[in-house]
């Protein structure tokens, strides 16, 4: 009967050193992906005419051009969120003059929420870096000649979700451009 009772209890300390080591466990692997996920998360700024370049560029604050959009992800990139509609005038090669910013910057995504515009008033748009732009509605105002989307030697894709209009006194649509020989001119 001893034996027994040592042996009860003996299995009653491996049963709850095994529990322990079980909801330590099962911690553990619910707090690794989460803060994966948060170390992996894509920088995001907001922007939209309704904005000013003095925000923060958050969802509550977004800034008013791409090129502050830009600066504020800086180098590593990350995701520019068109929380408002949008115009792009005068910024036609605004991006690619900012030395910071000209073939360093990394991966960009640029999208919208809220069923956000992009109007492209002028020229258009030369891109710094590699850029996605998907989920969002792009019209073209520009009546001088056609707007531009200028990948300026960088990879331009155009995903899901992207609708391309022009104003009726537009010039055209706008046109896909590889190269950005002139942005330095």
């Amino acid at each position: 009967e001893n034996l027994f009772r040592k042996g009860v209890m003996i299995m009653k300390k491996l049963i709850s050193v095994l529990l322990i080591a079980s909801i330590l466990l099962t911690a553990m692997t619910l707090a690794i992906p989460a803060a994966a996920t948060e170390a992996g998360a894509a920088k995001a700024v907001y922007v939209s005419d309704a904005g000013n370049d003095s925000n923060a560029g958050t969802s509550q604050a977004p800034v008013a051009t791409l090129l502050k959009a830009y600066q504020l992800l800086g180098t590593e990139g990350g995701k520019i969120i068109v929380c408002g509609d949008l115009t792009v005038s005068g910024e036609y090669r605004a991006l690619c003059d900012d030395q910071t910013l000209n073939n360093l910057v990394k991966q960009v995504t640029i999208t919208s929420e809220n069923n956000a515009t992009l109007t492209i008033a002028e020229q258009g748009i030369w891109f710094p870096g590699d850029t996605t732009i998907e989920n969002i509605k792009i019209h073209c105002t520009y009546a001088a000649f056609n707007s531009y989307l200028v990948a300026n030697c960088h990879k331009l894709v155009i995903g899901e979700g992207v609708t391309v209009t022009k104003a009726d006194g537009a010039y055209g649509f706008p046109i896909i451009y590889g190269s950005g020989m002139y942005s330095f001119l």
